[in-house]
């Protein structure tokens, strides 16, 4: 069964992919990863954590415009929920 909004995805995810594969060094698949959120949902400001060695989440990758107070409140809402309080 044909799924249209799937079908739009399918070259943004190869492309993404493909991005993936010829990473090298780890900034670059951070870089990867931002451009392929960028593709499939538009963003004024990206985050993007990975897991820190003490266990909790580092930033590795900060882009876009600076946060408002909102969008740090619903930052800290979901790191919380990701790491607990």
């Amino acid at each position: 069964m044909a799924n249209p909004g799937m079908d739009n995805f399918r070259p943004l995810l190869a492309a993404m992919i493909r991005q993936l594969f010829e990473a090298e060094a780890l900034d670059d698949v951070r870089a990867a990863a931002a451009h392929g959120a960028k593709l499939i949902s538009p963003y004024d400001a990206l985050t993007l954590r990975e897991r820190s060695a003490s266990g909790g989440p580092a930033v590795t990758l900060r882009k876009g415009n600076e946060l408002d107070a909102n969008a740090k409140a619903l930052s800290a809402r979901r790191r919380t929920r990701v790491v607990g309080p």
